[in-house]
């Protein structure tokens, strides 16, 4: 009994305590998890690229920053729509605290506006439209490298079981589905969301991150032949343009 009281009581003081940062639990070339002082969660940090501009340095926030926050602001709005999600909250700078959830090698990736690239894939015009969004699902390997893979392979590998896979795709489906709808509110088209997933509590939930690295957005060019519009990339290609981004998402702009 009293070992019952202590544990309680130990659990309790965790609960409340700041979350520290500790060893390192997966790293990868765009982020590293790290263990924190409170068993369920971790601390994500989220890498640049390549080395900060010097010149830079003092006007503008660094990508990782600005990563972090616009995907701490995608992961709220989606919390509002009953998403589950790795998120639990923003940290300063470049780190967010996320639930400590078992990774799952599989990266699904919504085309919903194809590229060229995909289009010339399956011989489509470039501007084509699609009339639903597709899925494609790839093996994400420890090298960064992908394999485009089908639900069988993995059944045959033990990555997810079929109740998981059809429990993936759903949730899939409805993430894109709702950044979606706030895209197209902000004047924008997501074109593509690339998204990976993790284990928590006997739950399949969303991680990594929300972001130019795995988000394609387009903005409206104002062009309406033949009653459709016309799309072309936002530009992300600069710490300016994305903190635009950032603005545009917020309505702050």
């Amino acid at each position: 009994m009293k070992a019952q009281a202590q544990s309680l009581l130990d659990e309790s003081r965790e609960s409340i305590a700041e979350p520290v940062r500790k060893e390192i639990f997966l790293e990868e070339p765009h982020r590293s998890l790290y263990r924190t002082n409170r068993r369920d969660f971790l601390i994500q940090e989220f890498l640049n690229p390549g080395q900060p501009d010097p010149k830079k340095k003092g006007k503008t926030r660094d990508q990782a920053v600005l990563r972090n926050e616009i995907s701490s602001y995608l992961f709220e709005y989606l919390k509002g729509f009953h998403v589950p999600t790795h998120y639990q909250a923003s940290r300063p700078g470049a780190e967010m605290l996320v639930k400590m959830a078992e990774p799952i090698p599989l990266i699904v990736r919504v085309i919903n506006r194809p590229d060229e690239e995909w289009a010339g894939r399956f011989g489509l015009p470039n501007e084509a439209s699609l009339e639903f969004p597709v899925m494609e699902h790839y093996l994400a390997g420890k090298d960064g490298a992908t394999t485009w893979i089908n639900e069988y392979h993995l059944y045959a590998f033990n990555i997810v079981k079929p109740d998981e896979f059809r429990g993936i795709n759903r949730l899939a489906s409805k993430l894109n589905a709702v950044l979606r709808g706030l895209s197209e509110r902000r004047g924008m088209l997501l074109a593509e969301v690339s998204l990976r997933f993790g284990r928590y509590n006997g739950q399949i939930i969303a991680t990594d991150e929300l972001s130019q690295l795995t988000c394609r957005f387009l903005e409206s060019s104002g062009d309406t032949r033949n009653g459709k519009g016309s799309f072309v990339p936002v530009d992300t290609g600069s710490e300016e343009a994305l903190e635009a981004l950032f603005n545009r998402l917020k309505l702050t702009a």
